[in-house]
């Protein structure tokens, strides 16, 4: 859940970078970080079913 929310407020702030240059690019870094962590609950998970 908290990665989701992770995209979504870096989606919203680079919506932003629309006024300014600046909070696109903070934008895209935190939906990249929401992606990682997104990434690695997969991982965990498909671990887990293998088990």
């Amino acid at each position: 859940m908290a990665v989701l929310l992770v995209i979504a407020l870096g989606m919203g702030i680079g919506a932003l970078g629309l006024l300014r240059e600046d909070l696109y690019v903070v934008g895209a870094v935190m939906v990249f970080i929401g992606l990682v962590g997104l990434v690695v609950r997969a991982v965990e998970w498909l671990r887990w079913l293998r088990q």
